[in-house]
């Protein structure tokens, strides 16, 4: 599920990081929405995204 660009780095997939996305989105943000959590939850899902494909829209 890696792919290399420009020489040995190895980068994540854009479909392996739509599943984690999806699947912190789906089980965590949902049920954190309400608790003190969600802030930090969102910046920091904001900082792993990639290139801007990921951001959480509010």
């Amino acid at each position: 599920m890696l792919v290399k660009r420009g020489g040995n780095t190895p980068i994540i997939s854009f479909e392996l990081l739509h599943q984690i996305f999806n699947l912190i989105h789906s089980q965590v943000i949902t049920e954190a929405k309400n608790s003190l959590i969600y802030p930090r939850l969102t910046l920091l899902t904001k900082r792993l995204s990639i290139d801007g494909c990921l951001k959480i829209n509010r």
